[in-house]
Protein backbone atom coordinates (compact mmCIF):
# COMPACT_ATOMS: atom_id res chain seq x y z
CA UNK A 1 0.00 0.00 0.00
CA UNK A 2 1.38 3.68 -1.05
CA UNK A 3 1.34 6.29 1.89
CA UNK A 4 0.06 9.32 0.49
CA UNK A 5 2.74 12.03 0.63
CA UNK A 6 1.76 15.84 2.24
CA UNK A 7 1.63 18.26 -0.83
CA UNK A 8 3.89 20.27 -1.50
CA UNK A 9 4.64 23.90 -1.28
CA UNK A 10 4.54 23.96 -5.36
CA UNK A 11 1.28 21.99 -5.54
CA UNK A 12 -0.45 24.28 -2.76
CA UNK A 13 0.59 27.46 -4.13
CA UNK A 14 1.33 26.85 -8.02
CA UNK A 15 -2.46 27.20 -9.24
CA UNK A 16 -2.71 30.61 -7.12
CA UNK A 17 0.55 31.98 -8.58
CA UNK A 18 -0.57 31.11 -11.70
CA UNK A 19 -3.73 32.74 -11.30
CA UNK A 20 -1.81 36.13 -10.14
CA UNK A 21 -0.06 35.77 -13.53
CA UNK A 22 -2.84 35.62 -15.53
CA UNK A 23 -4.84 38.03 -13.67
CA UNK A 24 -2.31 40.77 -13.61
CA UNK A 25 -4.04 42.72 -15.90
CA UNK A 26 -7.31 42.91 -13.57
CA UNK A 27 -5.16 44.18 -10.67
CA UNK A 28 -3.58 47.39 -12.81
CA UNK A 29 -7.62 48.01 -12.96
CA UNK A 30 -8.26 48.18 -9.48
CA UNK A 31 -4.79 50.78 -9.13
CA UNK A 32 -6.59 52.97 -12.17
CA UNK A 33 -9.49 53.15 -10.31
CA UNK A 34 -7.65 53.57 -6.92
CA UNK A 35 -5.13 56.52 -8.10
CA UNK A 36 -8.57 58.61 -10.01
CA UNK A 37 -9.57 58.70 -6.68
CA UNK A 38 -7.07 62.00 -5.04
CA UNK A 39 -6.62 60.97 -1.46
CA UNK A 40 -3.41 63.36 -1.47
CA UNK A 41 -2.82 64.59 1.88
CA UNK A 42 -3.46 67.64 2.65
CA UNK A 43 -5.69 68.36 2.47
CA UNK A 44 -7.43 64.49 2.85
CA UNK A 45 -10.87 65.20 1.06
CA UNK A 46 -10.98 61.96 -0.86
CA UNK A 47 -10.70 59.38 2.12
CA UNK A 48 -14.97 58.49 1.65
CA UNK A 49 -14.71 58.15 -1.62
CA UNK A 50 -12.00 55.95 -1.29
CA UNK A 51 -13.75 53.72 1.27
CA UNK A 52 -16.74 53.33 -1.11
CA UNK A 53 -14.58 51.96 -3.95
CA UNK A 54 -12.45 50.03 -1.60
CA UNK A 55 -15.95 48.27 -0.40
CA UNK A 56 -16.61 47.74 -3.94
CA UNK A 57 -13.68 46.23 -4.43
CA UNK A 58 -13.95 43.77 -1.27
CA UNK A 59 -17.59 43.24 -1.31
CA UNK A 60 -17.10 40.37 -3.34
CA UNK A 61 -14.58 38.44 -1.54
CA UNK A 62 -17.07 38.47 1.39
CA UNK A 63 -15.34 41.20 2.97
CA UNK A 64 -17.77 42.76 5.71
CA UNK A 65 -16.95 46.55 6.46
CA UNK A 66 -16.94 48.93 9.41
CA UNK A 67 -16.32 52.90 8.86
CA UNK A 68 -14.21 54.57 11.38
CA UNK A 69 -14.26 58.55 11.87
CA UNK A 70 -11.39 60.04 13.73
CA UNK A 71 -13.07 62.55 15.55
CA UNK A 72 -12.29 65.97 14.42
CA UNK A 73 -11.06 67.30 17.85
CA UNK A 74 -8.32 65.42 17.32
CA UNK A 75 -6.72 66.21 14.24
CA UNK A 76 -7.91 69.62 13.34
CA UNK A 77 -5.66 72.80 13.26
CA UNK A 78 -6.90 76.47 12.93
CA UNK A 79 -5.77 77.13 9.25
CA UNK A 80 -4.37 73.42 8.90
CA UNK A 81 -3.63 71.76 5.57
CA UNK A 82 -6.39 69.07 6.68
CA UNK A 83 -9.82 69.43 5.97
CA UNK A 84 -12.46 66.77 5.18
CA UNK A 85 -14.09 63.74 7.31
CA UNK A 86 -11.23 61.16 7.95
CA UNK A 87 -12.67 58.27 7.32
CA UNK A 88 -10.86 54.78 7.93
CA UNK A 89 -12.28 51.53 6.39
CA UNK A 90 -11.99 48.11 8.34
CA UNK A 91 -12.92 44.80 6.13
CA UNK A 92 -12.74 41.78 7.95
CA UNK A 93 -13.91 37.96 6.86
CA UNK A 94 -14.11 36.42 10.18
CA UNK A 95 -14.13 32.37 10.17
CA UNK A 96 -13.04 31.36 13.39
CA UNK A 97 -9.17 31.37 12.07
CA UNK A 98 -6.43 34.00 13.79
CA UNK A 99 -6.62 37.37 12.79
CA UNK A 100 -4.10 38.86 10.95
CA UNK A 101 -4.15 42.85 10.17
CA UNK A 102 -3.08 44.10 7.15
CA UNK A 103 -2.15 47.81 7.49
CA UNK A 104 -2.40 50.16 4.48
CA UNK A 105 -2.58 53.96 4.73
CA UNK A 106 -4.47 55.48 1.91
CA UNK A 107 -3.28 58.78 1.61
CA UNK A 108 -0.47 60.24 -1.01
CA UNK A 109 1.54 63.09 -0.90
CA UNK A 110 0.22 65.85 -3.58
CA UNK A 111 1.55 66.11 -6.71
CA UNK A 112 4.95 67.93 -6.69
CA UNK A 113 5.87 70.19 -9.76
CA UNK A 114 7.14 68.77 -12.28
CA UNK A 115 5.00 65.40 -13.39
CA UNK A 116 4.84 64.66 -17.14
CA UNK A 117 2.14 62.88 -16.69
CA UNK A 118 -1.79 63.29 -15.31
CA UNK A 119 -1.03 62.22 -11.35
CA UNK A 120 -4.48 61.04 -11.50
CA UNK A 121 -4.59 58.73 -14.09
CA UNK A 122 -2.89 55.71 -14.28
CA UNK A 123 -0.25 55.56 -17.18
CA UNK A 124 1.14 52.55 -18.27
CA UNK A 125 4.74 52.51 -20.22
CA UNK A 126 5.78 48.81 -20.74
CA UNK A 127 6.25 47.18 -17.18
CA UNK A 128 6.16 50.66 -15.83
CA UNK A 129 3.16 51.86 -14.25
CA UNK A 130 2.95 56.02 -13.32
CA UNK A 131 0.44 57.80 -11.27
CA UNK A 132 -0.22 59.64 -7.80
CA UNK A 133 0.20 56.61 -5.09
CA UNK A 134 1.00 54.00 -7.37
CA UNK A 135 4.24 52.92 -5.72
CA UNK A 136 3.44 54.05 -1.89
CA UNK A 137 0.95 52.52 -1.58
CA UNK A 138 -2.30 52.10 -3.25
CA UNK A 139 -0.11 49.25 -5.83
CA UNK A 140 0.42 47.26 -2.04
CA UNK A 141 -3.76 47.45 -2.04
CA UNK A 142 -4.01 46.32 -5.42
CA UNK A 143 -1.47 43.61 -5.02
CA UNK A 144 -3.38 42.63 -1.82
CA UNK A 145 -6.75 42.27 -3.84
CA UNK A 146 -4.94 39.91 -6.78
CA UNK A 147 -3.55 37.56 -4.21
CA UNK A 148 -6.68 37.39 -2.38
CA UNK A 149 -8.89 36.38 -5.57
CA UNK A 150 -6.21 34.09 -6.86
CA UNK A 151 -6.69 32.33 -3.36
CA UNK A 152 -10.61 32.36 -3.63
CA UNK A 153 -10.72 31.04 -7.45
CA UNK A 154 -7.59 27.96 -6.18
CA UNK A 155 -9.68 26.97 -3.06
CA UNK A 156 -6.51 27.90 -1.34
CA UNK A 157 -6.98 28.01 2.28
CA UNK A 158 -5.89 30.94 4.58
CA UNK A 159 -4.30 30.54 7.84
CA UNK A 160 -5.30 33.75 9.09
CA UNK A 161 -8.64 35.71 8.33
CA UNK A 162 -7.45 38.59 7.14
CA UNK A 163 -8.32 42.11 8.32
CA UNK A 164 -7.84 44.69 5.83
CA UNK A 165 -7.24 48.41 7.62
CA UNK A 166 -7.21 50.94 5.14
CA UNK A 167 -6.34 53.88 7.25
CA UNK A 168 -5.75 57.81 6.76
CA UNK A 169 -2.98 60.70 7.36
CA UNK A 170 0.19 58.61 7.21
CA UNK A 171 1.78 61.16 4.93
CA UNK A 172 0.83 64.16 7.17
CA UNK A 173 0.82 63.09 10.52
CA UNK A 174 -2.07 64.77 13.02
CA UNK A 175 -3.71 62.06 13.98
CA UNK A 176 -3.24 58.63 11.76
CA UNK A 177 -5.97 56.71 11.83
CA UNK A 178 -4.27 53.66 12.72
CA UNK A 179 -3.35 55.25 16.10
CA UNK A 180 -7.22 55.85 16.67
CA UNK A 181 -8.21 52.31 15.37
CA UNK A 182 -5.26 50.93 17.99
CA UNK A 183 -6.53 53.49 20.63
CA UNK A 184 -10.68 52.21 20.20
CA UNK A 185 -9.45 48.76 20.49
CA UNK A 186 -10.31 47.69 17.34
CA UNK A 187 -7.14 45.82 16.32
CA UNK A 188 -6.93 42.16 16.35
CA UNK A 189 -4.29 39.16 16.29
CA UNK A 190 -1.24 40.38 14.90
CA UNK A 191 -0.46 43.48 12.64
CA UNK A 192 1.35 43.40 9.44
CA UNK A 193 2.30 46.87 8.38
CA UNK A 194 2.70 47.11 4.62
CA UNK A 195 3.53 50.80 5.20
CA UNK A 196 5.08 52.38 1.97
CA UNK A 197 6.16 50.18 -1.46
CA UNK A 198 5.50 46.97 -2.50
CA UNK A 199 8.96 45.46 -2.66
CA UNK A 200 9.08 42.65 -0.41
CA UNK A 201 11.19 43.65 2.47
CA UNK A 202 9.94 43.15 5.75
CA UNK A 203 12.29 45.06 8.93
CA UNK A 204 11.33 45.77 12.54
CA UNK A 205 10.94 49.65 12.61
CA UNK A 206 11.82 52.96 11.29
CA UNK A 207 12.17 56.30 12.83
CA UNK A 208 9.47 58.40 13.28
CA UNK A 209 9.42 62.11 12.21
CA UNK A 210 9.43 65.26 14.41
CA UNK A 211 8.22 68.57 12.89
CA UNK A 212 8.83 71.90 14.35
CA UNK A 213 7.44 74.80 12.57
CA UNK A 214 9.41 78.18 13.93
CA UNK A 215 7.86 81.67 12.95
CA UNK A 216 10.37 84.68 12.24
CA UNK A 217 8.38 87.80 11.85
CA UNK A 218 10.21 90.53 10.32
CA UNK A 219 9.32 93.81 9.21
CA UNK A 220 9.41 95.11 5.32
CA UNK A 221 10.18 99.00 4.95
CA UNK A 222 10.71 101.10 2.31
CA UNK A 223 13.70 101.40 0.51
CA UNK A 224 13.83 104.97 1.33
CA UNK A 225 13.61 104.56 5.04
CA UNK A 226 16.39 101.73 5.52
CA UNK A 227 18.46 103.98 7.25
CA UNK A 228 16.21 105.30 10.17
CA UNK A 229 16.63 102.96 13.20
CA UNK A 230 14.85 100.38 13.90
CA UNK A 231 12.64 100.91 10.48
CA UNK A 232 13.03 97.66 9.42
CA UNK A 233 13.58 94.08 10.85
CA UNK A 234 15.55 91.30 8.65
CA UNK A 235 13.10 88.05 9.89
CA UNK A 236 16.42 86.10 7.97
CA UNK A 237 18.59 87.84 10.41
CA UNK A 238 16.79 87.08 12.77
CA UNK A 239 16.53 83.22 12.45
CA UNK A 240 20.48 82.69 12.60
CA UNK A 241 20.75 82.04 16.27
CA UNK A 242 18.01 79.40 15.98
CA UNK A 243 19.93 78.33 12.91
CA UNK A 244 23.30 77.83 14.42
CA UNK A 245 21.90 76.31 17.44
CA UNK A 246 20.45 73.49 15.70
CA UNK A 247 23.63 73.27 13.78
CA UNK A 248 25.31 72.71 16.91
CA UNK A 249 22.73 70.15 17.94
CA UNK A 250 22.73 67.95 14.72
CA UNK A 251 26.03 65.87 15.36
CA UNK A 252 25.08 65.02 18.49
CA UNK A 253 21.13 63.64 17.36
CA UNK A 254 23.33 62.19 14.46
CA UNK A 255 25.84 60.31 16.68
CA UNK A 256 22.91 58.29 18.79
CA UNK A 257 21.40 54.71 17.36
CA UNK A 258 19.20 52.60 17.75
CA UNK A 259 18.70 49.11 18.48
CA UNK A 260 16.22 48.03 16.15
CA UNK A 261 17.61 46.10 12.95
CA UNK A 262 17.57 48.04 10.18
CA UNK A 263 15.67 47.61 7.04
CA UNK A 264 17.58 45.51 4.73
CA UNK A 265 18.45 47.48 2.03
CA UNK A 266 20.49 49.62 4.87
CA UNK A 267 24.07 49.29 6.16
CA UNK A 268 24.62 49.58 10.13
CA UNK A 269 22.27 50.67 13.03
CA UNK A 270 19.70 52.74 12.49
CA UNK A 271 20.55 56.29 13.08
CA UNK A 272 18.65 59.81 13.12
CA UNK A 273 19.47 62.54 10.67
Amino acid sequence: MNTPQPASSQQILGPAMAAIERDVEVAVDDLARMIEVDTSFPPGLGYDAFADLMAELLSPLGFEFERVVVPRDLWHVAGGPASGERTNLIATRETGKPVCGLYYHVDTVPAAPGWARDPLKLTVEGDDLFGLGAADMKGTIAATLLALRAAKKCGLPLYYDPMLLLCTDEEGGLYPGIRYLAEQGKLKGHILNFNGSAAPRIWAGCFGVFHLQVTIRGHAVHAGEGNRTGAGINAIEGALPLLNALMVLKPDVASRASALAPPPHASGPLRPQ
